[in-house]
């Protein structure tokens, strides 16, 4: 039985998880054996009664996992559709591949501290403590203040590729988070992390950055907190004034949506060979102070960064974050149009956005690969889980895709 998914617009939840539920069941080819898992992403539209559509789904499909989450954006057959109520389900039904259901809670403590049995028993969804060689690839959606994500990508250790942090709220308790595994009660939180830990299936893993790097390397040599001060032992904005002149737009700072869509990427492979590219994680840049009698010019990060880390200046570019996307489906030979499933987590990144400011995913092709294609299913979050220089962390302009490849799915 091939995986398949379905979209619904509809505004009243208990509908809309009927809708859903029709357009599976009618894209079933057999009637033999359970799916994998099931994932089901909302808009906050549908928070209050998710849980009983979510109860309708794993009743009728019986997975072997099930999880739901809320967001602020639902991709749901390769568009993003967001600002309207909204809800996406994908049924995995991959040959090969089993599923066990995820959940992290806060009371497990900060990911530093794990052993290595803890984490795999949380993350690799193993019931007993004794590892395992069948490889794993862990989907995981993090509430964000409630949970550890960069803790949980580094607890990781290879399993986790996949997913993200949950956006959707403003305040702690207002996310939504879903799991179960097949004949046992499903669980509803607000808190902690849930996803699928995935065996078999053989999917890959494609990320892309959402910004192109601009000017060269810099090291920190100022900083208070969140607040960039100097680089390379030089004002910060003086700095930054020389990287915009060079690429012919010194404006940028001049503009709103914010910081003209300036990025900080932070270096993750500072001991790289001379010469490499430098591997970055984005952080996007929040504000701008330029400075009083008693407090100089500065530079606000979504996140605080001592001296002596190695940055570079970013610039959200659509076209440019588009063209890396496909080459870099190109370079793990992925055919989107052709894939039986993709899980998609994509952020705030400008190539995800129409350059006439028309709301996302209105005009867009079925088949852009921003949204994953055709069978893409998944959300907006505030930070995905993507793997640079050999390790996992949280990138927040990202775009990340798991792909099953196979005939596409009817439904």
């Amino acid at each position: 039985m091939p995986s398949r998914h379905a979209t619904s617009l509809l505004h009243d939840t208990r509908t809309a998880g009927y809708e859903l539920l029709d357009r599976l069941e009618g894209a079933r080819t057999d009637s033999a054996g359970s799916p994998a898992a099931v994932l089901l992403v909302a808009s906050y539209h549908h928070r209050a009664a998710l849980p009983e559509a979510f109860e309708l789904m794993r009743a009728s499909l019986r997975p072997q996992a099930a999880v739901g989450v809320t967001a602020v954006g639902v991709v749901g057959g390769g568009r993003l559709h967001e600002g309207i109520p909204s809800m996406a389900a994908l049924v995995l039904d991959e040959p090969g591949l089993s599923a066990r259901s995820v959940r992290v809670v806060p009371e497990e403590g900060p990911p530093a501290t794990w052993s290595i049995a803890r984490r795999r028993r949380l993350l690799a969804g193993e019931e007993a403590p004794e590892a395992t060689n069948e490889e794993v690839r862990t989907l995981l959606w993090a509430d964000p203040f409630s949970s550890d994500p960069p803790g949980l990508a580094a607890a990781g250790e290879g399993m986790l590729v996949h997913g993200g942090v949950l956006s959707g709220s403003s305040q702690a308790g207002g996310n939504l988070l879903l799991s179960a595994s097949m004949d046992r009660e499903a669980i509803v939180s607000a808190e902690g992390a849930v996803g699928l830990a995935l065996r078999g299936g053989h999917p890959k893993v494609v990320a892309a950055p959402g910004a192109r790097p601009i000017g060269p390397t810099f090291v920190v040599t100022a900083s208070d907190g969140v607040r960039l001060l100097g680089l390379g032992g030089r004002p910060v904005l003086e700095v930054l004034r020389e990287v915009l002149e060079s690429t012919g737009d010194p404006e940028i700072l001049e503009r709103q949506a914010p910081m003209g869509g300036l990025a900080i990427g932070i270096v993750v492979d500072e001991q790289r060979p001379d010469g490499t590219v430098p591997t970055c994680r984005l952080r996007p840049l929040t504000g701008i102070s330029r400075g009083t009698g008693t407090e100089s010019p500065a530079l606000r990060l979504a996140e605080p960064i001592r001296p002596g880390r190695t940055v570079r200046f970013h610039l959200r570019d659509r076209r440019w974050a588009g063209e890396t996307l496909r080459d870099r489906l190109r370079g793990t030979g992925t055919d989107l149009a052709a894939a039986s499933a993709a899980i998609v987590a994509v952020s705030t990144a400008r190539d995800l956005e129409r350059p006439d400011g028309a709301a996302l995913g209105d005009g867009e092709s079925a088949s852009d690969p921003q949204w994953g294609g055709p069978t893409g299913v998944g959300l907006r979050t505030a930070g995905e889980f993507v793997t640079l220089a050999g390790r996992s962390e949280i990138d927040t302009l990202a775009a990340s895709m798991l792909v099953f490849e196979g005939p596409p799915s009817l439904a």
